[in-house]
């Protein structure tokens, strides 16, 4: 026995006592939304938008190797076909957070790697060119520190009427030296409404 206090109270994260009046999501951009995304909070907070869910299955892709990738390869074909439904898709992968708040730095990498090869290797070529995608991160998440940080994170834009920069990797180094510069989150989607109205 740890003899240890009884618990007396319980602390959600970030609670509240009712839900936030938000402008809709198409009300401001002016587009169909849906939401491809597996985590409650991320799932709610798109609701609270105006998205409409898409149903997501439970696979856990927090890993890597053949059935990690099995399972990001379902989801992109589920994406992709949620598509034809909406003019705008949020995809929100959960993956690179787990082992990045463990301090599994190689283990981050790989599942980055799982997701790029089985997600995106099976959406991109189902999508049609004129299609704007925009691949980037909510936060980023330190494997020294084991939490999130305020650090910058990615951004990459393509197809459409997107013009390549000639940039050659997807990381905070390459980005930061790509023709988008550095971005706050709340520039980001103006410019890419923006970019799928042209």
């Amino acid at each position: 026995m740890r003899r240890k206090l009884p618990g007396n109270l319980i602390l959600t994260r970030d609670g509240g006592d009712h839900r936030p009046r938000l402008q809709p999501i198409d009300e401001r951009f002016g587009l169909t939304w849906g939401c491809f995304v597996e985590m409650p909070v991320e799932r709610g907070i798109s609701i609270a938008l105006g998205m409409d869910p898409v149903a997501v299955p439970r696979l856990d892709p927090t890993g890597f190797g053949a059935a990690a990738e099995e399972a990001y390869a379902a989801w992109a074909a589920l994406a992709a076909e949620a598509l034809d439904d909406f003019e705008a898709l949020y995809v929100h992968i959960k993956g690179p957070d787990v082992p990045a708040h463990d301090g599994r730095a190689e283990d981050k990498r790989d599942v980055i790697t799982a997701i790029d090869r089985a997600f995106f290797g099976e959406v991109l070529p189902r999508v049609d060119a004129g299609t704007v995608v925009a691949v980037t991160a909510d936060h980023s998440t330190s494997c020294l520190r084991k939490a999130h940080t305020a650090d910058p994170v990615p951004l990459v834009l393509a197809g459409g009427p997107v013009t390549p920069d000639g940039s050659t990797s997807f990381g905070e180094r390459a980005c930061a030296e790509g023709s988008l510069g550095e971005l706050l989150g709340p520039q980001i989607l103006p410019r890419l409404t923006a970019l799928m109205a042209s």
